[in-house]
C-alpha cells in the first residue's frame, strides 16, 4: 500500500514545492516521507525512482538540505543493485553536482 498512497499523494507532494519553494522545514519533511516510503516498499518503489530522484534533486537546489543527501544514499543502497537504475543515479549524481 505504500507504493499506492505515494503515488495518490504525488501530485500534491510536488504542488507543495511549488508553492513554497525552498522552504527548510518543508524539504526535511519530504525528505522524511521519501525515505519511510523507500524503506517500507523497497523494491516495489522502484518505478517511482525517477520522479522520486528529480523532486529530489528540487528540493537540493532549493535548500542544500543534508537531508536529501540522506535519501539520496537509501536510493543508492536499496536499487543501486539493478544495472537498470544506473543511468538514474548517473543523473541524480551529475545534478546534485551541479547544483553543489
Amino acid at each position: 500500500p505504500v507504493v499506492l498512497v505515494l503515488q495518490i499523494a504525488w501530485d500534491a507532494l510536488d504542488a507543495s514545492l511549488v508553492k513554497f519553494p525552498g522552504d527548510p522545514t518543508l524539504a526535511e519533511a519530504l525528505c522524511d516521507v521519501y525515505l519511510k516510503g523507500m524503506k517500507q516498499a523497497k523494491t516495489a518503489a522502484e518505478g517511482l525512482l525517477p520522479a522520486l530522484l528529480t523532486s529530489l534533486v528540487n528540493i537540493y537546489r532549493g535548500t542544500r538540505s543534508a537531508k536529501c543527501l540522506e535519501v539520496a544514499g537509501t536510493a543508492v543502497e536499496i536499487y543501486g543493485h539493478n544495472p537498470a537504475t544506473r543511468n538514474t543515479f548517473q543523473m541524480l549524481l551529475q545534478e546534485m553536482n551541479a547544483v553543489s
